[in-house]
């Protein structure tokens, strides 16, 4: 299952090293040598900037703040949580390709490093002030790359000029960029990485799993939230999305009634009512039941928004009826940013990705999608590239590799059923070792990768470490709601905490004691509740 191409083997024992200078830089160990590694040959490319960034110090100036637009107003400004090097260097594969890699070098560093990886077109340079600013605190030297590509851009465009970057973007930034990490690391302080992880939400989701799939031995854990596992399926799902909607453009108005009517037929499937479903899967409510008696009404729904909205729920299928997709799950319709920007908000992303990264046309939109035969584009064009769906991973846990899934019932950008489903492959596909290397953490009420109803904010770095090095697999996550909302595992120091929800593996759930106060985790335990058709309960 290795795939790793030669180019990256070649890479992989070049030289003695990635620096050229190995002699001078081994034993620069010392905080105040940061900037002499600027000029440093690589492999690749060379490093083009290093400089001090101390404790408090803003990240305004050093990164873009893309991921910020999640926050609530007010979200305080990032500040760096420890004494670092911050080193920046073009790295050059093959022509044709150029790669931005940041790696953070601390001042206390603990052997160990972490990689982050990026959202939506872009790499992880855009959010790293975000994913690895925690772990820097407690002394993990840290990794991005810009995807092969400037940041902050919304268009897939690149893919249509450059097959290296789309390359770059699909897979190989993230590799060559923590070859080249794991050798500045060990040459900086005079000593290897002990533990590696890697994190990320979405495409950064995607990353990881890339990672673990292709390089299986580069990371001991994984985190991989929300993932755009099947790429090029959910291109499909996303231009079946939008065609969808457009078939009932009211639908949009009343997104607060099918919301209320969800949550009156299926909240208290947990015994708790609290405005989150638990679990979303086991929710029956049928949109027939808003139907309009006569004439219509914002109280009720017309015969083409019915029939809309069941399709949203269903998933796309091919004209014989073959579902190719997950669809979206009850709950959440009526939340900012959610429905009514993935589903009602004509997102150009589909459009995106089959104009420059399936059939490369300029002239191409949803207009002219048509589900049979752009499956199969998309899938012969874009499959063997981007996906990361792969599910045999016995190579990745055969190196004691664990792995960690998250997602966000409410996610209205990628189906939360799409990860049930990709664990429940691995397990089918591996089999009873999958116990002991992969957990899946739904979130009730999250959207996608943040934000949300109810608890919504967690950590699950301290977890993943916590499993790979002492053995203790995680069987509680605790998730908390706070007030000004937390994105990200990131919390104010100033916030009020308004509740706290357990997050339990998949296919267990949370399920109310029936005493205690039901904001309170403690009043919850582990379990599972009904039928769940999981590879992960037989």
């Amino acid at each position: 299952m290795n795939k790793v191409n030669n180019t990256l083997r070649i890479f992989a024992i070049a030289c003695c090293g990635v620096l050229s200078a190995c002699n001078s830089v081994a034993n620069r160990s010392d905080y105040d040598s940061c900037n002499t590694l600027v000029g440093e040959s690589t492999s690749f490319g060379e490093i083009e900037k290093a400089e001090l960034v101390n404790k408090g110090d803003a990240f305004v100036g050093l990164f873009k703040r893309v991921f910020l637009k999640f926050a609530a107003p007010g979200f305080p400004e990032m500040r760096a949580s420890a004494n670092f090097c911050r080193v920046t260097a073009k790295l050059r594969p093959e022509p044709g390709s150029e790669i931005t890699a940041e790696v953070w070098l601390p001042q206390n560093w603990n052997g160990k490093m972490i990689g982050a990886g990026g959202a939506g077109f872009n790499g992880g340079l855009s959010g790293a002030s975000m994913t690895l600013n925690a772990p820097l605190k407690k002394g993990f030297a840290g990794l991005v790359t810009d995807a092969g590509h400037p940041e902050d851009v919304e268009t897939f465009k690149y893919a249509y000029e450059s097959d290296h970057q789309l390359i770059d973007y699909a897979y190989r930034a993230n590799e060559v960029g923590t070859m080249f990490a794991k050798d500045l690391i060990s040459r900086y302080y005079g000593d290897s990485v002990s533990r590696s992880y890697f994190m990320g939400c979405s495409n950064g989701g995607r990353d990881g799993l890339m990672l673990a799939q292709r390089l299986p031995e580069a990371y001991d854990g994984v985190i991989a939230g929300a993932p755009a596992a099947a790429y090029s399926k959910l291109a499909v799902s996303f231009a079946w999305t939008q065609q969808t909607a457009l078939t009932a453009p009211g639908l949009k108005d009343k997104l607060n009634l099918v919301s209320s009517a969800v949550l009156e037929r299926c909240d208290s499937n947990d015994g708790v009512i609290d405005g989150v479903i638990e679990n979303p899967m086991q929710c029956d409510f049928d949109p027939v039941d808003l139907l309009c008696n006569s004439g219509e009404g914002d109280d009720c729904l017309l015969e083409n928004e019915v029939t809309a909205l069941k399709k949203l729920y269903d998933g796309p299928r091919l004209s014989n009826g073959r579902k190719v997709y997950p669809g979206l799950t009850a709950g959440g319709e009526s939340l900012g940013s959610n429905w009514d920007e993935w589903v009602m908000g004509n997102v150009p992303i589909a459009a995106e990705l089959f104009r420059w990264g399936v059939y490369k046309d300029p002239d191409w939109d949803i207009s002219r999608f048509d589900v049979d035969k752009d499956y199969s584009a998309a899938l012969e064009k874009m499959g063997p590239i981007l996906d990361a769906d792969d599910p045999d991973l016995s190579e990745f846990f055969a190196s004691d590799g664990k792995l960690i899934l998250y997602h966000g019932w409410n996610d209205a950008g990628i189906p939360a059923e799409a990860s049930v489903n990709y664990f429940d492959a691995i397990h089918h596909s591996v089999g009873e070792k999958a116990r002991d290397h992969v957990k899946l953490f739904m979130v009730p009420g999250m959207m996608h990768c943040a934000g949300g109803v109810g608890a919504t904010s967690f950590d699950m770095f301290d977890h993943l470490v916590d499993w790979v090095e002492n053995g203790q697999s995680p069987e509680r996550v605790i998730a908390l709601e706070t007030d000004p909302p937390s994105f990200f595992g990131l919390v104010r120091p100033d916030v009020e905490v308004i509740s706290t929800h357990p997050l339990c593996p998949w296919p267990e759930v949370a399920i109310y004691d029936n005493e205690g106060d039901t904001s309170d985790a403690g009043s919850y335990s582990c379990g599972m509740v009904g039928n769940v058709e999981s590879s992960a309960a037989r």
